[in-house]
């Protein structure tokens, strides 16, 4: 059942107390949209993780540690070039011998490459996911001869065409910046020149969608798993129209994906989706590059979250009493001061009622048991039971930790709007400054600069805590 929803940041999902079938293995399944880099230090640091969108290069830094599991395969993304029909729009991009030219000049294998492991060729417009996907024997090979004779065909002496790409966007790991660059090289080959525009994201699907590209380093992500959703790329399809290729231009094509789309039969739906593949792979006014890798990965047991929690509290338990160990000096030392501490027979009846003189295992089971139960132990300053001080101390602490976040909050988000409306201008690069400036300063070095600026300097705030020194605290410590 569908508890909350909100596709920036997550997507909530909880088990249906009415279900007929099997318990499901988990309550609660959160999908959260995160960066690729978050992914990849949550999946390794938790348990019932799964990470879906990491590059096959980072899943392969993952691969062989027994606590995840890691699948990378081929995916049903697809990476392409679009070029436009309209002369109107470039002449040059319109032209079918440039367009030909640049099907050939194409270094498909090292497109290939730059997605990692696990990435194959797209043999035509429909992803090998799909049925009716063609054979790996039918992608497009490099032809250079082939390709300098068509730019010669054209008539066009030193062909230029201008390339827009989606700046600053990265998926599955790969950069439109990075593809857009080896495009340029590869049709520098032949003797096209092409001018690279990046543009942000918003900006760029405007215009895309509006048909003014002359050429697009472009990607599909299918809508729903079936070769029906790659008819768009058929004359007078959604993303045909982006390019100005009407039904009317191909009519024969035109007529054929109308006729796989009515098809019920997924045999015959496989034939004509092949025709289809193939008769684009000739003439369309598209160039299938790659599919990138999908890694998959996931904690090597997704069932364990309580187990874990419980593990790393001991884990936690464990480290603070091997510190406490390792501290020189004895604590009855400093307990019974330095009279009593010279009695022997003191020092021994303290370490025996502190179980001091017992074996290390035995003291760090009776701490956990203690913990259990909610002892603390008795505070060596206070010699009131722990948790009595804690019940003391914590309003204080409550209070100053609600007034830090309300005052990150109410200076933070206000700044951050600031920055993201005036991306890229002064203002957004002083507050970048700033902020960075305030992560990398150590903490206490802060505290003692405001304490010098606002404290001894403007004298707007006390410098010895939330009580003037002399007074005495009351029942409710507050400091």
């Amino acid at each position: 059942m569908l508890k909350s929803y909100n596709n920036k940041t997550e997507i909530v999902l909880e088990a249906n107390p009415g279900f007929w079938g099997p318990k499901p293995t988990f309550q609660t399944i959160v999908i959260r949209n995160l960066p690729a880099a978050t992914q990849l230090l949550n999946v390794q640091r938790g348990t019932n993780e799964v990470a879906l969108d990491l590059s096959a290069q980072q899943a392969a830094t993952l691969r062989g540690k027994s606590n995840l599991k890691v699948i990378t395969n081929a995916s049903a993304n697809l990476f392409n070039i679009d070029i436009n029909t309209d002369p109107k729009i470039s002449e040059v991009a319109a032209n079918p011998h440039i367009q030909t030219a640049i099907r050939y000049a194409l270094d498909y294998p090292s497109f290939v490459k730059l997605s990692g492991p696990g990435a194959v060729q797209a043999p035509g417009m429909i992803p090998t996911t799909f049925i009716g996907h063609l054979p790996p024997s039918a992608k497009i090979k490099r032809n250079l001869q082939k390709a300098k004779a068509e730019v010669r065909a054209s008539g066009i002496s030193n062909p230029k065409i201008t390339m827009y790409y989606p700046a600053e966007l990265t998926i599955n790991g790969i950069s439109f910046a990075t593809l857009a660059q080896k495009t340029k090289s590869n049709l520098a080959e032949v003797g096209i020149q092409v001018d690279l525009v990046g543009k942000p994201v918003n900006s760029f699907l405007e215009t895309y969608a509006a048909g003014k590209h002359p050429m697009s380093q472009s990607y599909w992500g299918p809508d729903y798993p079936d070769p029906n959703d790659y008819l768009v790329f058929t004359p007078g399809g959604l993303a045909a129209n982006r390019v100005n290729w009407a039904a009317s231009k191909d009519p024969k094509l035109a007529a054929l994906a109308k006729k796989a789309q009515r098809t019920v039969s997924d045999t015959q739906r496989a034939a004509l989706f092949r025709q289809i593949g193939r008769m684009m792979n000739q003439r369309a006014p598209f160039f299938p590059l790659f599919q990138p890798a999908q890694a998959i990965v996931s904690s090597g047991n997704l069932t364990n979250a309580v187990l874990g929690v419980v593990v790393l509290a001991i884990g936690i338990t464990f480290v603070a009493f091997v510190l406490t160990q390792l501290v020189p000096g004895d604590p009855a030392l400093s307990a019974l001061g330095p009279v009593t501490s010279a009695d022997p027979e003191a020092v021994a009846a303290y370490h025996e009622h502190w179980g001091m003189d017992k074996p290390l295992p035995v003291q760090y089971g009776t701490y956990l048991w203690n913990l259990v139960q909610g002892d603390l132990g008795v505070s060596q300053l206070s010699h009131q039971p722990v948790l009595d001080d804690l019940r003391h101390t914590i309003p204080a602490t409550m209070e100053l930790a609600f007034l830090s976040i309300a005052f990150a909050i109410a200076v933070g988000v206000p700044l951050g709007v600031i920055a993201a409306v005036r991306q890229n201008r002064a203002s957004d690069h002083a507050l970048r400054v700033v902020s960075l400036a305030g992560i990398s300063m150590p903490t206490f070095w802060l505290a003692l600069l405001a304490l010098y600026v606002f404290f001894f300097r403007l004298d707007w705030f006390p410098g010895g805590g939330r009580l003037d020194p002399g007074t005495t605290p009351p029942g409710v410590k507050t400091r």
